[in-house]
C-alpha cells in the first residue's frame, strides 16, 4: 500500500560546469510530523534552490546494486541539505535520510544498507575531525554504532567479492584506456587523459 508523499515540489536540477554535480534549480520540503522532529517543531524542512548535489553518494563498485538516483533520489538531495546545515547534527541528518526512504516505499533492506553508507561516511568525517574518544564512547553513541554494526558487517560481507570483482576491472579498463592514450599521444593527437576513477561524481 503507498503513502502520502512526504515531499512538496519537484526536482529539477541542471549540471554544473565540471558535470560532476548537479543544481538544484527549485526548492522543495520534506514533512513528515509522524516521525520527524526538526528545530523543535514538527514543520517542513525546507531543501532550497541553487543546493549542489551528487544524488546518492554511491561509490561506482556499488552502483550496480545501488543507483546513484532513483525513487531515493529526494531523500539523497535533502540528505545533502540536511548535512549542510551546521544545525543539524550529521547522525540526524542520517536518520532522517533513512525515515524519508521509508515514506518513499523504499523496501527495508536497501534503505537500511543506504544509511549504513551513509553513517559510515558520517562516522569517518567524525574521526577525521578529530572527535574525541570520550564522545565516542557515550553510551547513546555505543547503543547507535552496535545497531550500525548489525547493518554495516552483513553487508560488507555480501558486497565484498562483487566490489572486489568490480575494482579490478575498473582498474584493467582504465589500464586499457591509458595504452591507447599513450598511443594516441605518440601520433601527436590529442586525446582526453583518462582518470582512474572508483568513486562517483
Amino acid at each position: 500500500m503507498g503513502r502520502t508523499d512526504p515531499f512538496t515540489g519537484d526536482v529539477v536540477v541542471k549540471a554544473t560546469v565540471a558535470g560532476k554535480l548537479w543544481e538544484l534549480q527549485q526548492g522543495f520540503c520534506y514533512r513528515n510530523p509522524e516521525h520527524l522532529e526538526h528545530g523543535g517543531t514538527t514543520g517542513p524542512i525546507p531543501v532550497p534552490a541553487l543546493l549542489k548535489t551528487d544524488f546518492a553518494s554511491v561509490p561506482r563498485a556499488f552502483v550496480w546494486l545501488f543507483p546513484r538516483y532513483g525513487v531515493y533520489t529526494r531523500s539523497a538531495i535533502l540528505h545533502d541539505s540536511l548535512c549542510g546545515d551546521e544545525s543539524v547534527q550529521r547522525a540526524e541528518a542520517d536518520r532522517i535520510f533513512r525515515i524519508s526512504m521509508r515514506e518513499l516505499d523504499v523496501a527495508l533492506l536497501r534503505r537500511w544498507v543506504m544509511w549504513a553508507g551513509v553513517r559510515a561516511g558520517g562516522m569517518w568525517k567524525v574521526m577525521k575531525g578529530g572527535g574525541t574518544w570520550q564522545a565516542v564512547r557515550s553510551p547513546a553513541v555505543l547503543k547507535r554504532a552496535a545497531g550500525w554494526l548489525l547493518v554495516a558487517v552483513p553487508a560488507a560481507v555480501f558486497l565484498a567479492v562483487p566490489a572486489v570483482v568490480i575494482s579490478v576491472w575498473l582498474f584493467v579498463f582504465w589500464l586499457i584506456e591509458k595504452v591507447l592514450y599513450l598511443v594516441l599521444k605518440a601520433f601527436r593527437k590529442e586525446p582526453n587523459h583518462p582518470e582512474l576513477l572508483f568513486k562517483t561524481g
